[in-house]
């Protein structure tokens, strides 16, 4: 019993690491939904970064006409919001 403590503890602690960043990030977005993402934005002349899920829709680092973005989109994959990084 005494052998499990420190073991339980090990576990613990490394697994709670993996959690926070989970909930901090979101779930990781499936592939295909990245790609759909990614093509669409392509299509109107972004090169795109980074897609993350947030709030029940996604967030996406993008850069355009040489500026960079922050873009939000809905479920539906419009985009909801869109600023200039600085």
């Amino acid at each position: 019993m005494t052998r499990l403590v420190p073991a339980l503890a090990l576990v613990v602690t490394l697994a709670l690491p993996q959690a926070a960043a989970a909930s901090f990030f979101g779930p990781p977005v499936p592939d295909e939904v990245r790609a759909t993402i990614v093509a669409m934005l392509e299509e109107r002349g972004y090169q795109v970064f980074t897609v993350e899920t947030e709030r029940g829709g996604y967030e996406v680092v993008a850069a355009r006409d040489g500026r960079l973005w922050e873009l939000r989109l809905n479920a539906g994959f419009e985009i909801t919001r869109a600023e200039l990084e600085d």
